[in-house]
Formats: structure tokens, C-alpha cells, sequence
């Protein structure tokens, strides 16, 4: 006789199916309007209704008796043939091969006859000869799977053992295979002879309704969708599954019954709503004092049970405890174990109530301390959560956890674990297997998540995961990580501070104001850690290692931002200008080919002479030794090589101070117009009237050369905030010096963007094309002609097509006359396409420019600006204008023309 003892599914297909435009139109017209959720009963309730409604088409198991079965024609190895019904003389030489059948215990196997009395062979001992066997086997097979609701196509009986019970046989009420209650009841006379199959199933597919599955798949998608809007509602929630797994398989192939189509309907719809889905198994414990002797059935050590299984009822509960003791991917992986977790965020109601404990353990009676009981209660769960929520809540309950269990090795080792597992999701992915050498299925990277490792590694006082946290991505770390790695100082020690560890979390910042920001956190952390009872010389000390920290990064920080010019006067208040000129200073200048930092260092430096915390003399002397390095430095790229793609030192500016990354992150050799403009007013407020003229020459002796795109990018932002800056004073002599810069720009770029407007053919003669073939040579010949408009070529097809490849697109009309002999002959038409074109476009360049220009400023202003200039260039007199221009002599003086209408 066969016995069906385990329903393996070894692949991961999906069962049932549904026509994808279908789905998709569904999906739309569900989620247009989704329902709200008003607290989290709500939300449980909602789960609850959906995940009840996935129900399967069979049964998990099934029973029955089948016809008289055909002899299996059974061979023993080193017996032979046996025959059936067996008879007491071959089932004792059977016995002399077998061994006894052993049990699982947790993960032990034990052989115990006490518990299980059974004989055993496996495959390789014996074998089943009688050809029809199978056939009758397969029979077998196909009643089962339609008993069990799935599909006939992909399951097949994979042999197992032969199992031999004499009398007195037997194996006590166990669980086989997690949650399956099985017995084999005593043997009273005779051998029980039987054969085991597993029954694996290959396609994982189950007799479903596809539509009532994807009916719940766009409720469970209307549910999750409402629920990821509202921040108000748990974060997770856990729903008991029908079955109880082991760990060995507990993932998303070894699902049964229904479980596995409620877990196919969390995977797909949990991946779309931003949700995750983890299995997990959970244990709630309660321990208390058994009911006293005489309040009901006797029980074990005098105290009475009313439970039908033996277990005691407790009068009065001591300790409540429940926790997911692991918690799986849905690939088997193990991702935590012992994470504490709450009663309320299970999705069904009172789910411990009315049911007995899976297992108990109760204490002795000896007279003088009282009895207590402690049940434990098991199922396997599915975990729903916010994916952004995933890793810091396991990594927060095992931190509660390890407070209160700082000596569990099992709990530290799942602790750093998980760190790891966050820091590998925000380590580049080639090098997570590298670095970390585990399963990267969960991919982590969101701040709270990071800030969940940290606040665990200091718990831990882990000084190694410590660096890895805050080394990982120093962007995604606010102050409060660096507050709290200062008050964890007063548990690891001070002499942290002098590690390669701690050095290297503080120089991974890149930054110089987040390395400045971090180390003031850091201070400050630790002084409210210790409050009153801080140590004087412990503070003295920090702060004598901070601001050795600020000195190297001074020497050694390789880029800035403007932030960063402003921090560096922030420290020089901080320690009184003790820094300003061994350590500040430098730094400045080292980085003054950064125009942005530049100009907000010296606008800072003006702000600090004027509210008194900076020398006067010391400012002035500062400011003008910057700037005249800086115009030594001060080049502006990009000639002009239409061969080549041009590659320029100035980066692009908006109209209000430039780009993003001109702000926080500028490359150190880039130009901005507008920050040229800002230095130019500086050297106007520090009366810097030479340095002012030697900028204006270089910006006069590059504006002919440099590409087209540099007047658009550098010179138009520059003079446009240049002339906001003089336009308070544009008749003081010190502004007169710009009037011949404005200009010549103006009549630069007429000449250089708008060009000539081109003239109008006046004869037919047009440019030739060919390609020096005896029939291009005609056809140029015919286009060299002032007086033919009109040419026809009778050529052959394939020399027609050559001709009409070399005429340029939308220059001259081409068509083929099909009439009279062949070959017909190509009719080419002149016109004034291509003028027209040409001309056309200098239209839409003169009004791109007249626009641009009108960026400079009004109209009336700027007239009034440049009117002495135009008079004086029409006397012929550039020299009246009192500007040095000893680098511009060689070029001609400018037209002038008005664009500025």
C-alpha cells in the first residue's frame, strides 16, 4: 500500500493566471478610488476579510482505501523475491536487513523504541519489479493531486522507504512535518508491511479560480495602496498562517494549500505597493501558576488540567512574552532571529485564545516554593510591512533586545548581522559580496534605516561596526548621529578619539563644514551625555582633539563649496583668529580658483571687518592679496574650433546666482559670469582700480577668440550683474573704465552670433556638389551657369538616384520626367531654397540676440551708460577715454551698433 506522506513543491511558477490587459484595467478602475483607513483595527479587519477570502480549491490532506492493488513484485537486496501477503518466515529475514526508523526531536534525529517501534529500508535496498506497478501507481497519484487541488500535469511519487511494524509496533502522536498530528497505533498481531512516497510536485500550481484570486490581489492592492498613504497606520503587520513550518522549510515554494496562494497574492502585490513580505516564526510564551488540585481534572504534579491534551490551565499569568524567533526571505534565507514583537500587530483576533499550547514546561512540586507553568504557543506568520520600514524595525527590537540581554551571543551575532545587511545595501553593489559575503536580497538605503545601524553599534559599543555605519555614507548622516557618537564617548572611553577607527570616521567627510559640523556635534553630544557630571579634563581633552581635527582638514580638504567659505570664519570666531593666518588663510587661497568660494570668503570677510571682529587693516590686506593671486590665475577657455568639441574651464550660471552645483559642489577651475562680476565689485569697494582694469583686459583680449557659447555662458551673466552692481553710479569716474567693455561685447556679439545677413542671389549661378564623376561634373557645370535654371539629365536610373544624393535636401527641386524614350531624364529645378533658409535664420539669430542683450539691463540706462562712448567713437578718439589699453591695441575699434531696441 502507498502512503502519501509529504507534498514538496520544488519550483517557483505562480498559480493561476489572468489576461494581462485585463489586469490592467482592473487595477486602474479599482484604485481610483480608494477607501480610507481609519486606525489600525480598521486596517486588521480589512487584512483579515482579504487574506480569509484566498482559500484553496482541495484539501491538504486526503485519506482512502483503493482497489485491490496489483502485486509491486517486491526484491530485497540479499533476500530476493518476497512475496505478498507477507508471511512471518520472510518478514523476520526482512527484519535481519532493516535498521530502526529514528525521529526528529527539534534538530536532532534520535532512535527511541519507547516513542517509535518501527523496522526500516531505504531505496537502495529493495526494489519494486512488477512492470504494471507504476501504471497502477500513477493512477494513485492523479486521485491525490485532484484531492489535494492541484494539478495533475507536474506531480510525480519519488520513492522514499519500506517501513516493517512486528507486533507491538508503533510510533506515538507526533508532529511530522511541522504541523501534521500523526500516529501509528500499536500492532496487536501479525507485520504491518508498507511502502512511502514523497510526492513532488513540479509546477507548483493549484486548481484555483483565476478570477476570484485576482479579485483579492486588487483588494489586497486597494488595501495597501490606502494604507502606504497614511503614516498614522503600524508600520507592519503579521497574519497566522493555516500551516506551522519547519525552518528547513520555511520559504515561499514549501507553502501549502492555501498558504501558498496567499503567499503568491502578498509576494506580487507587496512588490507593487512598495510593501515587503517575510515569513517568520513566531513563539508566545506565558508563564504562571497552574491551578490548584481540586478545581478540576487531576493533573501532573498535583495540580490540576481541564485542558483535553494534558496541559495545565494557569490561575494566575507571571510573564507574557512573544517574539519572531526567526524571520525568513522568501528564498529560505534567514534574515534575524529573536525580534521582540507586539500582540496588537497581529492581524487576527485574540489568536492565542481558546486553544492549547503547543508545548509546556512546568516546574516540579516540592512543598516549599510554589509550582509555575510556562506555555509556549507557535505559528509561522507572514510579515507585512512598509518596505522603508523593514530594516529599522528588526534591527530596533533586537537593540531592545540586546539592552536587556547584553550577554545573549546569539542575539549580538544577529545584531551585527543585520548592520551589516543595511551598510552592504548602501556599499556600491559590485562590492556587497565582497565586503560582506551574504545574501543582498534586502537592499537597504534609507536614512532611518542607517540611523537605526548606528544607534545599534553604539548600544553595542562596536567599535568596528561603529566606522563601517558612519564611514558607508556620511551624506545620508545628520547631527544627531555625530551628538550621539559623542555621548556614547563617556561608555567607550576617550581613547577612541586617538583610533584609525574614529580618524577615519571624521575624515570620510568630505566637506569642510560637515567635518566642522560633525566635530561640534560631537562636543555637544558629549557634554549633554554628561550634563554636571562631565569631567573637566575629559572636555579639555576633546576639545583639544576637535580642534586638531579642524587644523587637518584645513591642510588637507581637496574641494569647496560656498558653504564652506563661510565656515571658515565661523572658526576663526571660534578660536579668536588664532587660526586666521597659520591655517585660514591658506586654506582660502589654495582655493581661490573657485570664484564662488572665493567671493563668498571675501564677502564674509568684509561682513566680519564691519562688525568689528576682524581688523580693518587685516581685511583689506587679505582681500586685495586674494584677488590680485587670483587674476594671475584668471583665465577664460574655450577657443574656437568648430573641428572639435569644445571643452571650456567655465561652467554654466542662472540668473540668480548661479547653478546648484555651482553653490555646493563646483569643480575648482570653474568660471562663472557672475561670480567674475562679484570679484569685480569687490575690487570696486576696496578701491582696487588696477586689478579692476587688468580683469577688463583679459575679458576684452579673450571675447574674439573664445567659442560663441562663452558669450552666451560666462560674458552675458557677468556684464548683466555687473551693470547692477555700477549702475548705482554711472557717472563717476571709476565707472567710466567699463562703458568701452559693454560696447565692444555688443558689437562682438552682433558680429560673431548674428553675422552677416546673407545676400540675395542676384543669377542662377549656385555652389557645386558633386563629386568629380563624369555625371556630377555636368550637373555642376549646369549649377556654375548665371543664366539656366532648368537642367535635365538623362541617365539611367541608379545615376539619376547618384545625382539626386548629392544635391543638398531642400536646395533645388529634382523630379524624373517619365515620358518620351529611356532613359528618362532628371529634371533639376534652381530656387533660392537655400537663401531663404540662410536668411531665415539670421532673422531668428538677430531676435535671439536682441533678447539676450536686453538681459544686460533697460534700455535707458544702458544707452545712457554707453552714449559717450559712441560719441567719441565717431570723433575717432578712443584714447579720451582714459582706459588702459595696452593689451587691446591690436585690435581694431568697434562699430557701433545699436542692438538694444
Amino acid at each position: 500500500m502507498a502512503t502519501i506522506i509529504d507534498l514538496e513543491a520544488e519550483s517557483g511558477s505562480s498559480p493561476g493566471s489572468t489576461d494581462g490587459s485585463d489586469r490592467e484595467s482592473r487595477t486602474d478602475g479599482d484604485l481610483s478610488v480608494l477607501e480610507k483607513i481609519y486606525d489600525a483595527s480598521d486596517l486588521k479587519q480589512r487584512l483579515s476579510e482579504c487574506l480569509d477570502d484566498v482559500q484553496c480549491a482541495g484539501s491538504f490532506a486526503c485519506f482512502d482505501t483503493s482497489p485491490p492493488a496489483v502485486s509491486p513484485g517486491l526484491f530485497v537486496k540479499d533476500v530476493g523475491v518476497v512475496g505478498l501477503p507477507l508471511a512471518e518466515r520472510d518478514a523476520k529475514i526482512i527484519i535481519d536487513q532493516c535498521r530502526q526508523s529514528p525521529f526528529g526531536k527539534g534538530s536532532a534525529t534520535i532512535v527511541d523504541t519507547a516513542i517509535r517501534k518501527t523496522w526500516e529500508l531505504d531505496t537502495h535496498q529493495f526494489e519494486l519489479r512488477n512492470i504494471t506497478w507504476q501504471a497502477y501507481l500513477q493512477d494513485v497519484v492523479i486521485s491525490v493531486a485532484k484531492e489535494l487541488g492541484i494539478t495533475t500535469s507536474g506531480i510525480r511519487a519519488e520513492l522514499y522507504k519500506m517501513l516493517l511494524h512486528e507486533t507491538g509496533g508503533s510510533f506515538k502522536a507526533h508532529k511530522e512535518y511541522s504541523d501534521v498530528v500523526h500516529e501509528v497505533q500499536p500492532i496487536t498481531s501479525g507485520y504491518r508491511l508498507c511502502v512511502t512516497y514523497n510526492l513532488i510536485n513540479t509546477c507548483s500550481s493549484v486548481l484555483q479560480s483565476a478570477a476570484d484570486l485576482q479579485d483579492e490581489k486588487f483588494k489586497l492592492q486597494k488595501i495597501l495602496t490606502s494604507w502606504k498613504k497614511d503614516k498614522g497606520l503600524p508600520s507592519i503587520q503579521a497574519y497566522l498562517l493555516d500551516h506551522t513550518y519547519t525552518e528547513a522549510n520555511l520559504d515561499y515554494d514549501s507553502m501549502k494549500g492555501a498558504d501558498r496562494l496567499r503567499a503568491f497574492t502578498l509576494r506580487e502585490t507587496c512588490a507593487e505597493a512598495d510593501f515587503v513580505f517575510y515569513l517568520a516564526q513566531l513563539e508566545y510564551m506565558v508563564t504562571g501558576e497552574p491551578e490548584e488540585e481540586g478545581y478540576g481534572r487531576g493533573g501532573r504534579y498535583g495540580y490540576s488540567s481541564s485542558s483535553s491534551a494534558g496541559f495545565h490551565e494557569l490561575e494566575e499569568e507571571y510573564v507574557r512574552d512573544l517574539k519572531l524567533d526567526t524571520v525568513f526571505d522568501l528564498d529560505g534565507t534567514m534574515i534575524a532571529r529573536n525580534v521582540k514583537f507586539d500582540e496588537e500587530d497581529i492581524i487576527q483576533e485574540d489568536p492565542f485564545a481558546d486553544r492549547d499550547p503547543d508545548e509546556e514546561d512546568c516546574s516540579d512540586y516540592t512543598g516549599d516554593e510554589g509550582v509555575y507553568a510556562t506555555h509556549f504557543y507557535r505559528n509561522t506568520c507572514a510579515l507585512i510591512m512598509r518596505k522603508d520600514y523593514r530594516m529599522e524595525f528588526l534591527i530596533d527590537r533586537l537593540s531592545k533586545g540586546y539592552k536587556e540581554q547584553p550577554d545573549d551571543p546569539e542575539l549580538v551575532k544577529d545584531l551585527v548581522y543585520l548592520c551589516k545587511h543595511v551598510i552592504s545595501g548602501l556599499v556600491p553593489r559590485s562590492n556587497t559580496r565582497a565586503a560582506y559575503g551574504f545574501h543582498p536580497s534586502l537592499q537597504p538605503t534609507s536614512n532611518p534605516e542607517l540611523v537605526s545601524v548606528i544607534t545599534a553599534s553604539l548600544v553595542m559599543k562596536d567599535k568596528a561596526l561603529i566606522e563601517s555605519a558612519m564611514t558607508v555614507n556620511p551624506k545620508k548622516l545628520n547631527d544627531a548621529a555625530y551628538s550621539d557618537l559623542g555621548a556614547s564617548l563617556h561608555k567607550i572611553g576617550l581613547s577612541f578619539l586617538y583610533e584609525e577607527k574614529m580618524n577615519h570616521i571624521v575624515t570620510c567627510i568630505p566637506r569642510l563644514y560637515e567635518r566642522y559640523r560633525a566635530l561640534i556635534a560631537i562636543c555637544q553630544g558629549y557634554c549633554q551625555a554628561g550634563q554636571r557630571d562631565i569631567s573637566l579634563s575629559g572636555l579639555s581633552e576633546l576639545k583639544a582633539w576637535i580642534k586638531n581635527k579642524i587644523e587637518e582638514a584645513l591642510d588637507t580638504v581637496d574641494s569647496v563649496t560656498a558653504r564652506d567659505a563661510e565656515t571658515l570664519l565661523t572658526i576663526n570666531d571660534c578660536y579668536e583668529h588664532e587660526l586666521l593666518v597659520p591655517k585660514i588663510i591658506p586654506f582660502a587661497k589654495r582655493h581661490m580658483a573657485n570664484m564662488i568660494f572665493l567671493n563668498v570668503f571675501l564677502t564674509n570677510l568684509s561682513h566680519h571687518c564691519k562688525e568689528g571682529k576682524i581688523p580693518s587693516d587685516v581685511a583689506s590686506k587679505v582681500s586685495q592679496d586674494m584677488i590680485s593671486e587670483w587674476i594671475s590665475l584668471f583665465e577664460i577657455d574655450g577657443e574656437e574650433n568648430p573641428s572639435k568639441r569644445q571643452r571650456t574651464s567655465y561652467t554654466s550660471s542662472n540668473r540668480s546666482g548661479g547653478s546648484e552645483s555651482d553653490v555646493d559642489g563646483s569643480a575648482e577651475s570653474s568660471v562663472s559670469g557672475e561670480a567674475i562680476a562679484d570679484l569685480i565689485g569687490h575690487c570696486l569697494s576696496l578701491g582696487l582700480l588696477e586689478e579692476v582694469d587688468q580683469v577688463i583686459a583679459k575679458l576684452m583680449n579673450r571675447m574674439q577668440s573664445v567659442a560663441i557659447s562663452v558669450h552666451d555662458k560666462v560674458y552675458l551673466p557677468c556684464l548683466a550683474k555687473l551693470f547692477k552692481i555700477i549702475q548705482p553710479n554711472l557717472d563717476s569716474p571709476e565707472v567710466f573704465r567699463f562703458r568701452w567693455l559693454f560696447l565692444r561685447f555688443v558689437n562682438m556679439y552682433e558680429k560673431r552670433y548674428i553675422q552677416e545677413e546673407p545676400i540675395r542671389p542676384t543669377n542662377w549661378t549656385r555652389s557645386a556638389c558633386g563629386c568629380g564623376c563624369p555625371d556630377c561634373a555636368g550637373l555642376d557645370r549646369f549649377l556654375a551657369s548665371p543664366t539656366e535654371k532648368i537642367g535635365n539629365f538623362r541617365l539611367a536610373e541608379k545615376r539619376r538616384k547618384h545625382l539626386v544624393g548629392r544635391i543638398p535636401y531642400n536646395t533645388h527641386h529634382t523630379a524624373t520626367v517619365r515620358s518620351g524614350p529611356t532613359p528618362y531624364p532628371l529634371q533639376v529645378t534652381k530656387t533660392e531654397a537655400a537663401w531663404q533658409q540662410d536668411h531665415t535664420a539670421w532673422k531668428q539669430r538677430q531676435t535671439i540676440a536682441h533678447q539676450k542683450l536686453r538681459e544686460l539691463g533697460s534700455k535707458t540706462a544702458l544707452d545712457r551708460f554707453m552714449r559717450p562712448v559712441k560719441e567719441s567713437t565717431r570723433s575717432e578718439n578712443p584714447a579720451a577715454f582714459d582706459f588702459p589699453l595696452k593689451e587691446c591695441h591690436s585690435q581694431a575699434g568697434p562699430e557701433v551698433i545699436n542692438l538694444i531696441d
